[in-house]
């Protein structure tokens, strides 16, 4: 009989017994995984060959064939033995499509001279900045100005400016710039002088940027 009592006692105390849940999960139960993304950034890159090179091929003026006469003569770049396409300027893209830009420095300077007067960019439009003879609806340039423009298989583009703009010889038929990738474009450049330089400078030097945008 008493061992029954205590059997009943064990039952009882078993079956009102309340077992508590852990009040936090511990941090040795834990685990995690990850992942490593690698983000691929489009390039705008682009070449032009040659670096370097001369305005020849001259007209006008005083109608001298290998240099810039005055006034306003005239005279195409680069030279025919210049770059591996000669006669030509080869802008490639060898990057992410995007739109082709062209701009000057603005100046052409005299090498070694800092105290001689740069000639200054201008445009020969209607309403440009070229203040020379009248020619059509614009001007000339006039001293110590010059002009230049890009042209490409017979057309001709704006007036090139310190200011970047979309070189539209590229794709004239649409007026666009989009350059394709790994694709070449040649184009040549042209100058018109000034009626007259301040300065008896026998060579200037004068820069032109293509630039690769989305």
């Amino acid at each position: 009989m008493r061992k029954r009592s205590w059997l009943r006692f064990l039952i009882a105390f078993a079956g009102g017994l309340v077992v508590a849940a852990p009040a936090s999960v511990s941090a040795t139960a834990v685990d995690s995984g990850s992942v490593t993304l690698t983000i691929p950034i489009a390039v705008y890159s682009v070449t032009v060959d040659p670096g370097a090179g001369t305005f020849a091929t001259c007209s006008l003026g005083q109608a001298l064939t290998n240099a810039l006469s005055f006034p306003n003569g005239q005279c195409q770049a680069p030279g025919s033995t210049e770059g591996a396409n000669p006669g030509y300027i080869t802008i490639t893209n060898t990057g992410t499509v995007g739109n082709l830009y062209i701009q000057s420095t603005g100046v052409a300077k005299v090498p070694n001279n800092a105290s001689a007067r740069d000639w200054t960019i201008c445009t020969m439009k209607a309403g440009g900045t070229c203040n020379g003879p009248v020619l059509g609806a614009g001007h000339l340039p006039g001293q110590d100005q010059f002009e230049m423009l890009n042209i490409s298989a017979g057309f001709g583009g704006p007036d090139i400016t310190a200011t970047p703009a979309c070189d539209i010889v590229i794709d004239p038929g649409n007026k666009k710039c989009q350059a394709l990738a790994n694709t070449p474009y040649r184009e040549q450049l042209l100058l018109n002088g000034p009626t007259v330089s301040t300065d008896s400078s026998s060579s200037r030097t004068t820069s032109v940027t293509w630039t690769i945008a989305p």
